[in-house]
This record gives structure tokens, sequence and C-alpha cells, in this order.
């Protein structure tokens, strides 16, 4: 050395306290051994990675509309935890809509990712820091459809608005989210009463129709009506997040967008028992015809 002044060099990879021991002719020199602190190098983008999950998996399916939420941990290229903030990493959701991600400092080198997706489907995540990627980015996520709502709801067909007498009518309800959503599974209940015809709402009783889950988020809703007339058509939810009307069996329901509906019954093909002659009843026997005048035309309705 320079003047009996000698110098010593190390690497260490690995962050935190050690313990230096200097030795000469295998005794200690004065002081040693020395109290040693290791602090992480910078951040190394590549090497920061997702905790409490595998670096390279799916984040956790989603709920359109409800937050959720990961963290990350920056990390040094030795695989040392950065214990403060400071970095900036940027995040974008790919999808079928343009949805927010933000990244909160935890100021303790974690970083906790945000994002609250309202469009059910398929979408990928990436975290980047100065243009690169982190460990696993981009991210696969599902989002699916949140609980029925029935404001959300739709009913559709020509059985919500006109029918042929004593024929089956058919529409159908397709269950949807608080954001529109499709539901894509069945499981809910929906009821739908016809009453009429015009004039008559409180002296007939209510035809309940069959309602079908087909247990894909479409409900067949099917009834037969003999009378023509004008029907007050009434579709309902049972129970769900936005129940608020009682029925008498006291399951909460609420009508779906549109309902009541009227619906319009006209008569089906001839059918020749079923007819009458003009001013008979049905079911009533008829007079006798009146005497007819030989060479005379006669009418008869």
């Amino acid at each position: 050395g320079d003047g009996g002044v000698l110098q010593g060099e190390f690497t260490a990879t690995t962050a935190g306290p050690f313990t230096l021991w200097v030795r000469f002719s295998d005794k200690p020199l004065r002081g040693s051994p020395f109290a040693l602190r290791v602090s992480p190098a910078p951040t190394h983008t590549s090497s920061c990675l997702r905790l409490f999950a595998p670096a390279h998996g799916r984040l956790d399916d989603a709920v359109a509309g409800a937050a959720s939420s990961f963290q990350i941990v920056a990390r040094d290229q030795f695989g040392n935890v950065r214990r403060q903030g400071g970095d900036v990493f940027e995040s974008s959701l790919i999808g079928p809509a343009a949805a927010p991600a933000t990244v909160a400092d935890m100021a303790d080198g974690a970083y906790s990712v945000q994002y609250a997706p309202t469009v059910a489907g398929e979408y990928l995540l990436s975290l980047t820091r100065d243009g690169q990627h982190i460990q696993g980015s981009p991210f696969g996520l599902s989002v699916w459809p949140a609980a029925t709502y029935a404001d959300q709801c739709v009913v559709y067909g020509r059985g919500t608005a006109a029918g042929d007498a004593g024929y089956r009518q058919v529409f159908e309800i397709g269950a949807r989210d608080a954001h529109g959503n499709p539901r894509g599974v069945g499981g809910d209940l929906f009821a739908a009463v016809l009453t009429g015809p015009e004039g008559k709402f409180d002296k007939i009783s209510p035809a309940h129709c069959e309602v079908m889950d087909k247990g894909d988020g479409i409900y067949e809703v099917s009834y037969t009506l003999a009378m023509c007339g004008a029907f007050r058509l009434q579709v309902e939810m049972v129970g769900g997040p936005k129940a608020r009307a009682e029925s008498s069996g006291g399951a909460p329901r609420t009508p779906l967008p549109g309902s009541p509906f009227t619906v319009r019954i006209s008569g089906g093909d001839t059918h020749g028992p079923a007819c009458t002659r003009e001013g008979v009843e049905p079911g009533r026997r008829a007079r006798a015809l009146p005497v007819a005048v030989a060479g005379r035309a006669s009418r008869l309705r």
C-alpha cells in the first residue's frame, strides 16, 4: 500500500445488516468487527413484482362496478425490496370498454393498484415504469356481471303488445346487472300476470304467465288467452337488490322497465262450432228461423 495504507473491496448483492471482520496476520484489527448495512440498489423495473400471488398468474376475478386492488413491490436488480417510495408506475386497463386503473405509492416500497371496470369481459392490465413492464405484466383479468338489477332488465317480443285468442303467445326477459351487462346465467325469479280485458280488470281473475328459465340469463314467458280485448301485462322481478313493492305473498317485487304493458288480443282463425247467429249469445239455444216465402231471398246473420 501507500504509506502503510491497505485498501479492501467487497461486493454485496443482498441488502440488510452485515458484520465485517478485518484481520491482519490472523488477528482482528482495532475496532473489528464493524457493523455494516447494505442498502438496496436503484429500482429495476423487470424485477418488480406482484405481492401474494404467482408473478405470472392472472389477477383474481372481479365483479363489474366493484372496487378491486392488489399490490406490487419495487425491487432492485438483485431482488432486494426497496424500502421507500418515490417510483412512478403507469397502469392501463385494456378490454371491452375503457376503464381507469390507478397506482398509489404506499411510501414503503409497495404500491397499490386499484380498478373498478363496469363492463363485463376479458381485460389486460399493464404496469410499466419508464416504458418497461414489471414482472408478469400485462396481467389477464376476468370481469363478471354483478347481481341482476330489475331496472336494467329488458322485456321484448310480440307477446308484450299483441296476440291472437286461443294461441300461445311468447315474450322474453333479458336479465341485466346495474351496469347493463347481460347476466349470462339463470337463477333469478320473475313473474308475469295478465288482467283484463279492458273494462273488466276487476271482474275476471288474473291470468298468471308461465316463466321458463333458459339458464343463460334469458327467461321465456308464455300465456294463452281465450278472450279478445286489451289486457294489462305486469312483469316483475321477485327479490333482488332493487326490490321494493310487497306482493300478496310477502315477497318483494319490482316492475321491469315498460311494465305494465298493454296487450291487444285479436280473434284467431274462424272455428265453426263456436260461431252463432247474430244476436244469440254463445251457449244459448237459438230461436227458430222466420218463415221464408218461396222465390224470395231471405237473409241470415
